[in-house]
């Protein structure tokens, strides 16, 4: 079996060594993206349950106070380098927006909380979601509202 490897590091640690403990302590999911018929990952993203409240002294969005409630957490996308012509990073945005209202819907959570390491990244998530802020939880960070998460992907 072909080790999964990123070119940006932190989904590569993640998956090979701190993914599986995650989700087995059910303190993280993940999902994965693998070719027919096999178990090599090609792709996947995790994320995790959070309550967030802004800093002291930051400003709160204004829609109805949606940081002091649950939101999703999302971690950064891992798409194994040999696979990264293949649209599979936006492919798995988009799943990870499907899901996420969905589960949203249900649950009435009120935020996409975005875990950005880097410049590029953040050229990605804003090219594909215009709808993002920055996030006041940290320069690190950015939010997609749920009301606004059906309106903003682009296909």
């Amino acid at each position: 079996m072909t080790t999964f490897t990123s070119r940006g590091g932190f989904a590569t640690i993640w998956l090979n060594f701190q993914g599986q403990e995650a989700v087995e302590n059910h303190t993280a999911s993940a999902f994965v993206v693998t070719e027919v018929g096999s178990n090599v990952i090609l792709a996947f993203y995790a994320w995790s349950f959070v309550k967030v409240a802004p800093p002291l002294g930051t400003y709160r969005v204004p829609e109805s106070n949606a940081l002091d409630r649950l939101h999703v957490l999302l971690s950064p996308l891992g798409v194994d380098f040999r696979h990264e012509d293949r649209g599979l990073k936006a492919g798995i945005l988009a799943d990870a927006i499907v899901r996420f209202l969905v589960l949203a819907e249900s649950t009435g959570i009120k935020g996409l909380i975005i875990n950005v390491l880097s410049t590029d990244e953040r050229a990605f998530y804003n090219y594909l979601l215009p709808g993002l802020r920055p996030s006041p939880t940290s320069p690190d960070h950015l939010l997609l509202l749920t009301k606004d998460a059906a309106t903003t992907l682009r296909s």
